[in-house]
């Protein structure tokens, strides 16, 4: 018996690939679903899920998405060259259209040809062809906002764990804040790789600290840092796979984890590469009546509140360093003398929620030309009281609506919002908008972040 190919393998193979990428977006979401509190009563068995956490399932979303994308974009290609697009899938006629669908409910929809499709078939392969060309035309925020907030809520479980790191370096923190004057101190910390910049920071405040501090400095540098690293080691490492989904779907062995990391760590980078090229530094973020400001503003972080940094405001002192040639310290007083201005918009956080705000202080560019910043440099890293950390770029840094936030809703900002100031940037997801702010730096290093080394995209909004 002699076979018949009804459709050329070209179609057959970017259908194949369709199937692939449906599923590896099925077990993602399933993991992203997982990670939401909101459907906290079901829960997906782990086998059947892809990513191990909210921020590994995010990437391999994203990833499959340009999948996606170019499969349809050959697809489309190769119909519209070959002519297959014509002869198969028009005209539609509005008779033929109702024939067939009348048939098709009753059950009696032929399919004698197989090479032909029937006006229902044209009719959906159209459809999808004209919905997909209208979501590949989205912005920024669509690639990254809308996803997230269609994929998920919160990861409660990773919140706990970082929470967990958290309090495991809570000894440092308690030298850091004896310290609490030195910026610097704190940022070494959660960014440098040589602790001794650190420890010697401390011993300059032997003022303050006492024997035991100085002591065992060195040792509890190391535990702080060691717990502050691992959860980026861990996720992207060991959680960022669960393979029984794609193992029993594709027969593929995907435990190979390096090299898996890498793909998606590419993928990632290119999603930041896209956003950047899409973003329009002019763009305004929209803005809100006094009216619609929400009552309480919600307090989030990766601790609790009760974990909160106390910052003495009158020993505080802001570091700049890198690429800034003019005033390296300054006090709240300075800053609050430098021109304000007020901004109410929402804060759209990767958990899902949003809250509108009002948001006074510095426009970020004024500050960073008065620090005489190189504005030509890449990137503007920030680190926090809280051992948080995270940078942009700088033609986020320098957008107008980018600020150095002092106050929240005429009043001084308070601690659980970020006291003493925080980077308020509507532009971006809430991850983006770091609070407790003890040391700027411009540079032309790509230094990541705290949540964007476990696996959220770096650039983070629109």
């Amino acid at each position: 018996m002699s076979s018949t190919t009804i459709q050329p393998a070209w179609v057959r193979i970017s259908h194949w690939v369709n199937a692939l990428a449906v599923m590896l977006m099925v077990t993602s979401g399933w993991q992203i679903y997982n990670a939401s509190p909101i459907f906290a009563g079901w829960r997906f068995p782990a086998a059947m899920t892809l990513g191990g956490w909210l921020g590994g399932a995010l990437q391999w979303h994203f990833a499959v998405m340009w999948m996606l994308v170019a499969n349809f974009a050959v697809y489309v290609a190769l119909n519209l060259a070959s002519g297959r697009f014509q002869r198969k899938l028009l005209p539609v006629s509005a008779g033929s259209l109702a024939s067939d669908l009348f048939d098709a409910l009753r059950g009696k929809l032929k399919h004698d040809d197989l090479a032909c499709y029937n006006a229902v078939q044209k009719l959906a392969y159209l459809v999808v062809i004209a919905d997909n060309r209208a979501r590949h035309r989205v912005g920024t925020r669509d690639l990254e906002v809308r996803a997230i907030s269609l994929a998920a809520h919160a990861d409660g479980r990773l919140r706990q764990r970082a929470r967990r790191a958290f309090r495991c370096g809570e000894r440092a923190g308690r030298v850091l804040r004896r310290a609490c004057g030195d910026g610097c101190a704190r940022a070494a910390l959660a960014c440098r790789d040589d602790p001794g910049a650190l420890i010697m920071s401390l011993r300059n405040k032997s003022g303050k600290l006492g024997a035991f501090a100085l002591s065992h400095a060195e040792t509890i540098i190391k535990d702080a840092r060691g717990e502050l690293k691992n959860p980026a080691r861990r996720l992207l490492g060991k959680r960022i796979l669960t393979l029984g989904g794609i193992a029993m779907l594709s027969g593929c062995d995907l435990s190979n984890d390096k090299s898996v990391n890498s793909m998606l760590r590419k993928m990632s980078s290119f999603n930041d590469d896209v956003q950047a090229l899409l973003f329009n530094p002019t763009t305004l973020a929209p803005t809100y009546p006094e009216s619609m400001i929400t009552r309480p503003f919600p307090f989030n972080a990766f601790y609790d509140i009760d974990d909160v940094p106390e910052v003495d405001a009158a020993s505080y002192r802001l570091q700049v360093g890198g690429l800034a040639n003019g005033k390296r310290v300054w006090t709240l007083d300075e800053l609050r003398a430098l021109p304000q201005e007020s901004q109410i918009t929402r804060h759209i956080c990767i958990e899902g929620w949003s809250a509108i705000g009002r948001w006074d202080g510095v426009r970020f560019a004024e500050f960073l030309r008065r620090a005489c910043a190189d504005l030509t440099a890449k990137y503007v890293s920030l680190h926090c009281a809280d051992n948080y950390w995270t940078s942009i770029d700088m033609p986020t840094a320098l957008h107008p609506q980018t600020q150095l936030t002092l106050a929240y809703d005429g009043e001084t900002l308070p601690p659980k919002y970020g006291f003493p100031i925080k980077l308020r940037i509507p532009t971006k997801l809430g991850y983006k908008n770091p609070k407790h702010i003890v040391a700027i730096s411009v540079t032309n290093d790509y230094l990541g972040g705290y949540w964007e080394n476990q696996g959220y995209n770096w650039f983070g909004g629109s």
